[in-house]
Formats: structure tokens, sequence, C-alpha cells
């Protein structure tokens, strides 16, 4: 592994800072409060608002520990009650009638009822606020029965459901000084007031997150007093810190597991993942669109460099091993509805088909340099725009397999804000670009929405467009039965497979390491092989 530097400065004033925070009035040991710390090196989050916030990070460090849906999958992957503590629906599947739960308190120490629930889905859908309007789109009417019982009514039977009401809830004597849309998309709460079991505290923008415990949550209180996220700047800092005490779990890459293994109190817990990296190409029709026509109008180029790329290799280099590879938009642990392309269709590891798309097309000539280029003098010459921090190694062993078939891939690096820029605020100013999707157990409508005509300037990034697969997606949500709507979810993913708008190079394994001489009772989510650090370890996470 890369040698291990030394803790810099300002994570040692980030530790001293947060070990100096006021101690909460909950249960405490002999050494005072119980506290959890996990270290992470991420950007920062983008938004305290969970209706329009955009990365996963985010939903995980923010809104999924304060705020809560009406239900939610357990680590068996099945219905779990959240807010509501039972529900129903009609014969014809359109009328949900969920009981909520009594005793709920908000952390300011306010009532939840029914009120709250009203106003978050019509708050959602008056304003078509971004993260869960295409969720809850199909309802028509949400409706007070009483205090504790809501009428949520669908235009059609809604196959996944899921969607519509693990849409987190947030309190009307807070939120409703809103008014327009404007105001909606522009709102936070800076106290971040939920009914979750962590209470917010403080926070020092890239340093640290710091929460106490609910003590009056609903579900039991958390076992430790204070959850603490901590920023790093690299990860070499952070595994440090684990070494060291001053966190007590973290995620390793692939470079780091071997070293890990070796420290003492120190465990590993390996994991598959939802996480998923794409090559994605600039599929913008509209005129205004700065991207290269030819990658976005031929798609034997992006099968043929599908057809270059050496997945096994990908792996090994640019992940470690740590990673699976995929061909659809879901990824193989989220079951049923994964897909896999049969043999007639897999486009298996081969230059040499590679070339012969590329010359079908009309690209036969070869310069000097070795780039191809078709009769017209159009050359096999592309703008590529990298996040370095994630994908460098992927991307510098592409550009070398594209090299290999006569394509020529000019990399920029950025970060993850610049690389939005380069999309959304600036014509989409590149060809070709590296990203990243985390998709959902509880049901695949959020991965397949990004490819939808309707999100291209919205959670599309390649801003793709495909009537069939529009038409299937406006379907699948309805079809009741299992297994047919297993067939077009299936079908949607051969769609992409064959326009190849993304290649999908593979999909994240995780490595996380804690404490294991202190800290117990860890929960993985999906259980059996899922991540151990999620909502059900917050709570159940338990010191030694």
């Amino acid at each position: 592994m890369k040698k291990i530097l030394a803790l810099s400065l300002a994570v040692l004033m980030t530790l001293a800072l947060i070990t100096g925070c006021s101690k909460p009035a909950a249960s405490k040991s002999s050494d005072g409060p119980i506290v959890f710390r996990y270290g992470l090196n991420s950007s920062w989050m983008d938004s305290k608002n969970p209706y329009v916030s955009t990365r996963a990070i985010s939903s995980r460090t923010y809104h999924h520990n304060h705020y809560e849906g009406l239900m939610r999958l357990d680590p068996k992957l099945e219905h779990a009650p959240r807010l509501a503590e039972s529900w129903t629906v009609s014969p014809d599947g359109r009328t949900w009638t969920f009981n909520l739960r009594h005793g709920v308190k908000w952390h300011d120490g306010q009532d939840f009822n029914a009120d709250d629930v009203v106003f978050s889905y019509k708050s959602v859908l008056e304003n078509q606020l971004y993260r869960y309007f295409a969720e809850v789109r199909d309802i028509t009417d949400v409706t007070k029965v009483n205090d504790y019982t809501v009428n949520i009514v669908t235009r059609v039977p809604r196959a996944d459901y899921i969607n519509m009401f693990i849409m987190e809830i947030v309190p009307e004597h807070i939120w409703s000084v809103n008014k327009t849309k404007a105001d909606f998309d522009s709102y936070f709460d800076p106290k971040m007031i939920g009914t979750g079991p962590w209470m917010f505290v403080e926070e020092s923008v890239d340093e640290f997150v710091r929460y106490r415990a609910n003590v009056n949550y609903w579900g039991g209180r958390p076992n430790v007093d204070e959850f603490i996220y901590i920023f790093f700047a690299n990860d070499d800092t952070k595994l440090q810190a684990l070494e060291a005490g001053s966190i007590d779990m973290t995620g390793l890459l692939a470079s780091q597991v071997d070293y890990a293994k070796r420290l003492p109190g120190i465990s590993l817990v390996e994991a598959g993942g939802l996480r998923l990296t794409e090559m994605g190409f600039n599929m913008w029709k509209d005129p205004r669109s700065r991207g290269n026509p030819l990658i976005r109008d031929e798609k034997r180029i992006r099968q043929a460099i599908d057809h270059a790329i050496n997945y096994e290799e990908l792996i090994a280099f640019a992940k470690g091993g740590l990673a699976n590879m995929e061909y659809g938009l879901i990824p193989s642990l989220a079951k049923p509805f994964a897909w896999t392309p049969d043999s007639n269709t897999k486009r298996e590891f081969s230059p040499q088909k590679a070339i012969a798309l590329l010359e079908a097309a009309g690209f036969r000539n070869v310069d000097a340099n070795g780039i191809r280029s078709n009769a017209a003098g159009q050359k096999l010459d592309f703008r590529v725009s990298c996040i370095e921090s994630s994908y460098r190694d992927a991307a510098l062993l592409i550009q070398r397999y594209c090299r290999d078939i006569g394509i020529n891939m000019e990399i920029t690096y950025v970060d993850t804000n610049r690389q939005g820029d380069i999309i959304e605020n600036q014509d989409f100013d590149t060809d070709i670009y590296y990203w990243g999707w985390t998709g959902d157990y509880e049901d695949p409508g959020f991965i397949l929405s990004v490819m939808t005509s309707e999100q291209i300037g919205g959670r599309s990034d390649c801003w793709y467009s495909n009537p069939e697969y529009d038409r299937l997606f406006s379907a699948q949500s309805s079809i009741m039965d299992l297994n047919e709507r297993i067939a077009a979810v299936h079908r949607m993913q051969e769609i992409i497979y064959e326009d190849a708008p993304y290649l999908i190079l593979y999909t994240d394994k995780t490595v996380t390491a804690y404490n294991s001489d202190k800290w117990t009772n860890l929960v993985r989510m999906p259980d059996q092989f899922g991540d151990p650090l999620n909502q059900f370890s917050y709570k159940s996470v338990t010191r030694k």
C-alpha cells in the first residue's frame, strides 16, 4: 500500500475540537459519553434539504439520521413499518390507508401527526421538488382522516409503492414558512428537526458533523450517546486515525486492506455494493450540445469501446479486485431485477471485434499517430472529463485500450462540482465522462429513471432519449404481476446495453474496518452480504 502519511495539522485540530465539544445529557460511562466516530474521505454534503439534495453522501450523512418515511426495508429486504405502524390498500390497489404511530415526537418536542404527512407530500407534489417528485407524481390525493390516519390515493396501482412511502416526512410547524417552489428549493432547516434516532448538534465544513442520541426515539434510543462523522483530506490519514484510535470505523481502499489486516484489534468486513461506475457518453441531441456528434450518433463507436475494454484487468488494476463486473443498470445484488445479456448479445473483450465495428462504421483510415478517421476526415478524437479522485486509474487504462483500436481520448481531470458544471451549466461541454450512481434495494425505479427523456436536465447525466425505453418505464411501475414487471425491466436494460449511452464498468465492493476490541452489535444491510455502516448499525452498535 502507499506509505501512510502523518496526520495533518488540520485533522489533529479537528479531533481536538471534537474531543472538547459539549457533552450530551445522555447515559454516560465512567469515561464520559459513549461516542462512536466514523471517518470518511468525501466531498461535503450539498444540502440539508432532503427534498432537493442530489448526492448520496447527503442522504447518508444528513437525512437518514434525522428524517423518516412511512415505511422502509429491513435487513432481510422486507417492507417494515416506520412512522406508519400499519397500512392497508384498497382492492383496486389505488387507495392506501396509513395508521400512524402515536407518541412520536419531533426533535424539538412537538407531536408528530397526520398534518405533517399531508404537508410533506403536498409540498413535494405541488412544488415538484426534485428528489422525490418522480416517485410520488402518481399520487392524486393526500387526505387526513384523523390525527393518526392518512389516506393516499394514486392515479394507477403502483407496483413500486415503497418508492412513494420511503419519502422523508418533515415537520409542518417548521417547514410551513415556505410558500413557493423557490422557497422550498432554497430552504433548509439548520437544526434538521426530524423524528429519527439522531439529533443534529454541530458541524464544521470539511471537518466533522456531530449528533447526539434522541433519548425519546419511538424505536428506543441508540446504544451510544454521540455519533460523529469525521472528514479527512485523504485515505492514508484516515487509516492512520483508525490505527491510533481517533476513529472507530472507516472504509478502506484495496491498497490498504493488507496493512489493515495486520492491525491489532481491527476487524474487516467485505461487502457487495450497489454503487456502479459508468463511462458515460454525451447523448444530448440539442443543437446547443458542445459534444462531438460522432460519439452520440454512431453507437458502433460506443460498442467498439466496450469490446476494447479488458474488464477483468480493469477491475484488478483500477479497483484492486474490489469490484464486480456488471452489464445492466441494476446491480447483480439487487435481485430479481438485475439483468445479464445472453451469449448472443454479450460483448466480450475483443479488440479485433472492436476494430471490425469501427471499420464497418467507415473509420478505415489510420494516421501516423494511429488514430482512425472516415472518408469525410472525421477523426475518432474525443474529450474525456474525469473526476480524478475517483476514476483516474480506470480512465488511464481505458485510454490505452482505446488507443490500441485507433481512438484517441484526451483526459481532463476535474472534481465533482466541476463535472456537474460541465454537463449541467456549460451545454454539456465534453464528449465522454466518468461518474457513478448508487442504486436501491427497495425498487429499481430510481436507477431506471435516470435514462428517461424527462430527466434530461434533471437526474440524467448522459441526456439520453429512447421512446421505447420511456414507454416501458412509464408502464413498469404499474405492472402488478411480478414476472411481467421483471420482463419489462430486463427489456429496458437490454435497450441500454444495445444503445450503450453508458458502459457499466463495475460495481464497487466495500471493505470496512472497525475496532472490534471496542465495538460490537453491528448490523449488515442487507444481512449476510451488506455494508455494516447503515441506519440499523447507527442505532445498534454497542461499546464492549
